[in-house]
């Protein structure tokens, strides 16, 4: 093979493998793909709930015996007389997305007072028609569901972009001395404080739960 044709081989095959690859890097530069996992495709959320004025910060037991006020006639057991309040605390710092909630009483309630309340302005029917705080005197009624939106009288949604993510929700108790109640006489609430005079405490359970708003 002549000098002359030896340099024309080289030249046509250096041309035929920088032809490879470049055509090589120009496919292999289109069809490159990266999986996204769904995790890493979702916007992160958080969510936690705490009951605050209790012995356990991370516990939704409620013992109303630990919740009093300071200026109660009676400290350390509920009596006619008494009255306090709790607070619950749903968190949801470092949420990307709206978070909605449902406190909703976990278990049956027992052992409560019949002249003992409750009230709370967070809830969805918090006021009757006059504008007045509702007394709940069940728990039960307190937190019920409602039929149609399938939602707890005590709920809601923590907006990301709005006065922060957290929610306290504060609830008042009381169990007045000498009660009253439309259309029921003192004789009988006085007598039904006396049979419930044995009732020192009144312990239940809350589940707070939270998810993403749609």
């Amino acid at each position: 093979m002549s000098k002359k044709k030896k340099i024309l081989f080289a030249v046509v095959a250096l041309i035929v493998v920088l032809f490879a690859l470049i055509v090589g890097y120009t496919y292999s530069k289109y069809t490159d793909s990266k999986e996204v996992t769904g995790s890493a495709a979702t916007a992160s959320w958080s969510f936690n709930g705490a009951i605050s004025n209790t012995a356990s910060k991370t516990t939704t037991s409620i013992s109303l015996a630990e919740t009093i006020s300071k200026d109660s006639i009676v400290q350390g057991k509920i009596a006619p007389g008494t009255s306090g309040s709790f607070q619950i605390i749903i968190n949801a710092k470092g949420s990307e997305v709206d978070v909605d909630y449902d406190v909703l009483l976990k278990g049956a309630e027992s052992k409560k007072p019949a002249n003992l309340y409750f009230t709370c302005e967070d809830l969805v029917n918090a006021k009757d028609e006059n504008h007045e705080l509702i007394k709940y005197y069940s728990l039960a009624d307190m937190l019920k569901v409602d039929n149609t939106t399938h939602k707890s009288n005590m709920s809601g949604t923590i907006d990301k972009d709005k006065n922060g993510t957290e929610k306290v929700i504060t609830v008042n108790w009381e169990w007045p001395y000498e009660s009253t109640k439309d259309g029921v006489s003192q004789e009988v609430l006085d007598a039904q404080d006396t049979e419930d005079s044995g009732i020192t405490n009144y312990t239940f359970t809350l589940n707070i739960v939270g998810k993403q708003a749609r």
